[in-house]
């Protein structure tokens, strides 16, 4: 049997659903996520708001894995660990989008660093601009793959679609009370819209995929998944 790291954020963790009350490990029996749906034998690092990097910390300290099944979180936890910029610059900068693209690759470039198979599976940020040796796509978007499963025209939006944490620069947003560009108002926006229609759809609580999200998804890179470790 080989032997596995999960990791992630909280969508690694468990569904939402609209009962929910908190966030809290006493519901491990009524919740799912990607491991009870795909049956992984793991050690599960996985937690609530990681980022990234707080995986990366995570990992190094374990030894004798073959792999990492890594639902991964969004880049922009790291911006500031980064030194790429600040919070306060990112909600401003029309060129927010390049900023974000420049964590993402420095991320996956520690990641590829590990030189352990990791294969990466797209939530709370797609997986994107990804080619390095030892991480294997199991799935890009799982925000695409919902909005997909409900014939919705995404392209509609006017700016086109990548799925992403927006609910994180919007929490910033909130924080610092500051004014952000434009262009980052509009991201955030378009997202939201998403995901609002996922909602309805029963498909998205709030900011997370719920139980049937889960499943749907979990169905979909289930074999894919299995693939995967089967050749590690």
């Amino acid at each position: 049997m080989k032997n596995l790291l999960y990791v992630g954020p909280s969508w690694a963790v468990r569904d939402f659903n609209s009962t929910d009350t908190q966030l809290t490990n006493s519901l491990q029996s009524t919740y799912t996520n990607i491991k009870k749906e795909c049956n992984l034998k793991v050690t599960d690092l996985s937690e609530y708001g990681a980022s990234n990097f707080d995986m990366l910390d995570k990992i190094k300290s374990h030894s004798g894995y073959d792999g990492i099944v890594w639902v991964y979180c969004e880049p922009i936890h790291d911006l500031e660990l980064l030194n790429i910029c600040s919070k306060q610059e990112f909600l401003t900068s029309p060129d927010f989008w390049n900023m974000r693209a420049l964590a993402n690759k420095h991320t996956l470039d520690e990641m590829n660093n590990l030189n352990i198979p990791i294969g990466l599976i797209g939530s709370h940020s797609d997986i994107f601009d990804c080619n390095h040796r030892n991480l294997t796509i199991i799935h890009d978007s799982w925000q695409l793959f919902l909005i997909d499963s409900i014939n919705y025209d995404y392209v509609d939006v006017g700016r086109g679609f990548q799925g992403w944490g927006a609910d994180v620069a919007h929490r910033w947003m909130a924080q610092y009370r500051i004014n952000p560009s434009k262009e980052i108002t509009d991201k955030i926006t378009d997202t939201f819209f998403l995901w609002s229609l996922l909602i309805e759809k029963d498909l998205f609580w709030e900011v997370h995929p719920s139980r049937k999200g889960n499943e749907l998804f979990s169905k979909k890179i289930n074999k894919p998944l299995h693939l995967w470790i089967d050749k590690l």
